[in-house]
This record gives C-alpha cells, structure tokens and sequence, in this order.
C-alpha cells in the first residue's frame, strides 16, 4: 500500500509532519480529516528501486480523459494535481483563520512550478486591490473553469468558502478517478420529492453487483442552492455510499446543470468508460444496473 509524506495543521494551530498508508490520495486525505488535520501538503513518498512504496502493485497509464462529463476541472498550464494541492491548502488554510491575501502569499511561495506561482501571484494581487476571489479567478480562465469559479463565489457570498474549496479539491481528485469507469451520474436536489428514494436506492445499488468494483463510480449531483443544504440532508440521512456532488452556485441555471441541459429532476446519465451518453432519463424507469453490468461485459 502506497505511503504518503503530509504536512498539516492541527486543532492547536501548530504544524504537524508525518506519514499516512492509505490505498490513494483521497484515502489519506480521510484519515487526516479523522486525525482533526487540516492538510497543507500531501506527497507519496517515492518507491525505492526495484520496488514500489507501500509494497502495491506498480499503478498502469492512467485512462484517456472521458469527454462527456462537462463538469470536469481542467487546466490547459496549470496541472490538475497543482490546481487541486492550491484548492486544498486554501482550504485548510482558511479553515485555520488565516486571512485571505496572507493565505495566498503562502501559496505563493509553496509553488515550486513557475507557471502555477505566477497564476497564484496573479490572484493574490487583485485580491489586495479589493477584487473578489472568484471575480480573481475569473481573470484567467485557462487555469480556473466556470464551474470552479461559480462554487468559488457561492462560498464566498455564504461565508463557507472554506468549505466550498474542500468539496472542490474533492472533486478534483475524485475526478482523475472516473477515467475510464462506467459514470452513473444522476442530477436531484433535497427539496425534490422525487428525488429522494431513487436517491436512496443508489445507496446500495452496489450489494448485488459485486463485480462492479473500482469500475464504476455513483456520483449524485445536487443542483441545490448551496452546499451546506446538500452536507446536512446526505449527512442526516447515512447518504455516504455514493460521491455526492454539488452542481456550484446557480442552482438550475448553473454551469453542470446548463452542460447537460437539465430541465427536471431527478434525471440519470449513465455514461461508458469513454465518455459517451448511452442512456438517459427518469431512475425510476432506467434499467441503470442492467445497463451498467452490460457495458462492463462489453
């Protein structure tokens, strides 16, 4: 199992150093979130010769980007792993209580590429000349999508930017991982009835299907007006079997919800490994485990 190298804040505001084993990134994210850490740096540790850390199987090519999810966080210079470690010591950071432009300058001088510092550099610099975040970000496109800049804002208009940019960095990472899976990504919202029991049905859709394995990724979308509504239903209702996603700021009107061109909910995509829409509709009338078994034969 791989072995990952992490630097992090703890409860007392001091800085804590140590190694994690952990199955991938997101697994040991987890368990400094369990530990009361709030991660600055995450790195595995490099494997020594002739073997891999950890003692894992060395990791194959990673597979080809799916281009039908339009929710996805890509940058044309910044590197998607620069982009989620900026997102998520921004994160910790500011759930630390230190202050915006201070949080920045940190970052600044944590970039080790000169692409990523002077993209950083940019931001911390209207930032100081009273622009917004997300109006920051806007300004350079290329490195930060729509969607990002959208859930940005959302944070920042409800003082939970700290929060925002945690589910971000998730994202971020939980997408590198849907490469290459059969996707079933269905759009709900908690104030939709109809919504809430095909929601609950993908809770388990898993138990009879145990050849699905790490080849199929749930991912419930909320389009609900702000984060916190979708943390507090899931969280009361044991809705953790899935990863649920929210659709950013805008509610119908926002970026995912506009991609896939939603007009009701709930509303289910199951899309192939290499991206493609095969099926779509109502979950209540979707065959979803039936087609997603027979893409996996195929």
């Amino acid at each position: 199992m791989p072995l990952f190298q992490y630097k992090a804040f703890q409860a007392s505001g001091g800085v804590a150093e140590g190694q994690i084993e952990a199955g991938g990134r997101l697994e040991a994210f987890r368990q400094m979130e369990e530990k009361g850490l709030k991660p600055i740096s995450l790195s595995e540790k490099a494997a020594p010769k002739g073997g891999v850390a950890g003692g894992a199987a060395a990791p194959g090519a990673s597979a080809s980007q799916a281009p039908g999810l339009g929710f996805k966080f890509k940058s044309k210079k910044v590197s998607p792993r620069m982009l989620e470690n900026f997102t998520r010591l921004l994160s910790s950071l500011l759930a630390a209580g230190v202050p915006l432009s201070r949080s920045l300058v940190i970052l600044c001088k944590e970039a080790s590429n000169p692409i990523a510092q002077a993209k950083w550099k940019a931001v911390y610099d209207s930032v100081v000349d009273g622009v917004t975040l997300a109006d920051s970000m806007a300004t350079l496109p290329e490195t930060f999508p729509r969607v990002y800049v959208a859930m940005v804002s959302a944070g920042e208009t409800g003082g939970f930017l700290d929060l925002v940019l945690a589910q971000i960095a998730d994202f971020q990472l939980r997408e590198r991982d849907l490469r290459g899976k059969v996707v079933v990504l269905d759009f709900w919202a908690t104030w939709c009835g109809p919504c809430q029991q095909p929601m609950a049905d993908l809770q388990k859709i898993r138990d009879g299907y145990p050849n699905w394995g790490d080849k199929v990724a749930v991912v419930p979308l909320s389009i609900d007006d702000t984060i916190g509504e979708v943390r507090q239903h899931v969280d009361k209702r044991g809705w953790t079997n899935t990863f649920n996603v929210w659709a950013g700021d805008g509610g119908w009107n926002s970026a995912t919800a506009k991609a896939f061109r939603i007009t009701a909910v709930p509303t289910t995509y199951i899309i192939d490994a290499k991206g493609k829409i095969v099926m779509a509709g109502h979950p209540v009338g979707l065959p979803i485990a039936k087609a997603v078994d027979d893409l996996l034969k195929e």
